[in-house]
């Protein structure tokens, strides 16, 4: 980073590097933020954005304002749309659970006819809003004023759950907001193994012999950190107790968390009077709604343990190597 007098005010090394970056470079080996005349920054570069820790760790340590130079890629699923999961919905993200804004600057077009990128340079308010965005495809200079210097996110304290290492296992789950008469019925078409619910019945219990899981609530969820914790320790399902947290926010954080941590969340949205399960991949598989109470989707204990989101770059290690990282970064 240059400072506005025109001195290097710091280098900032990648932590976790994707794909072919190890032709080239080495990890981090240090994360920390730096003083400038404009404020604390904490940068990042590129694929740091899908790793929660990072951010946190450079808020943590005195950051008010979060910058990425980045290279989204793009597969061009959809010509029309080009997608990219930290444009869409990380970066958002990584802006409201930290509580400052997060600037990232992207590239655009094809090289070597077969690297392509996503576009959407991006500046999100403190409070994820997005202020201005870039086109998919086009160069484009954006610009828009952020607050700085705001109190950041409240944070919890991490756990330290004991280990758990259960064989991965395909279970057939229901979830319902209610254990009643309804629910008894459908759960003998739907045969599920397990149910997750409010108040679950004594004879589904416990979910947490057959599969690794674990109960957070709202101010848990909302730590980029908690849900590391329990990824760590070895659980692949997290059951959000969603109770006051703000509606909007409630699926781009479930998909968020599921897909950072490689790991099925299920939300029991008690205010909304709905639950639904998300993949490892942060998609939404299945929810209730209207006449529906009881949905049902397939936990493949397999599918959490593909922690590989390109060659030779692996969330799992990535969450382990970051942690050691963080241990070692002083907060403010």
């Amino acid at each position: 980073m240059i400072d506005a007098g025109g001195d290097v005010a710091c280098y900032a090394d990648k932590a976790f590097l994707w794909h072919f970056d190890r032709r080239w470079f080495a990890p981090a080996d240090a994360i920390a933020p730096v003083r400038t005349s404009l404020g604390t920054i904490g940068a990042m570069v590129c694929a740091d954005g899908r790793i929660p820790t990072i951010g946190r760790a450079l808020v943590d340590a005195g950051a008010e304002l979060l910058v990425m130079p980045t290279a989204w890629v793009t597969t061009g699923r959809d010509p029309d749309a080009l997608e990219n999961v930290q444009a869409d919905l990380l970066a958002r993200v990584r802006a409201r659970e930290n509580g400052v804004p997060f600037v990232a600057a992207n590239k655009s077009g094809v090289e070597r006819g077969c690297v392509a990128y996503c576009g959407k340079s991006q500046i999100v308010s403190a409070s994820g809003e997005v202020l201005a965005i870039a086109p998919e495809r086009a160069p484009a200079i954006i610009a828009s004023e952020v607050e700085i210097g705001a109190a950041p996110a409240a944070r919890v304290s991490i756990p330290s759950p004991p280990a758990r290492v259960v064989a991965p296992t395909i279970e057939r789950i229901a979830i319902a907001m209610a254990d009643d008469a309804p629910v008894e019925a459908a759960l003998a078409t739907i045969e599920a193994t397990q149910l997750v619910a409010p108040d679950a019945p004594a004879r589904f219990e416990p979910l947490d012999q057959a599969i690794p899981a674990a109960v957070l609530d709202d101010a848990s969820v909302a730590d980029p950190g908690v849900g590391v914790a329990y990824r760590r320790a070895g659980y692949r399902l997290l059951i959000w107790d969603c109770r006051a947290f703000d509606s909007a926010w409630i699926v781009p954080f479930a998909r968020a968390r599921a897909l950072e941590l490689r790991a099925f969340v299920v939300v029991q949205d008690r205010a909304g009077n709905r639950t639904f399960a998300v993949d490892p991949d942060g998609v939404v598989v299945a929810g209730t709604f209207d006449g529906l109470r009881v949905a049902s989707f397939v936990y493949d204990g397999a599918r959490t343990e593909v922690t590989l989101v390109a060659p030779g770059t692996d969330v799992a290690l990535g969450l382990e190597r970051v942690a050691s990282l963080v241990a070692e970064t002083p907060a403010s």
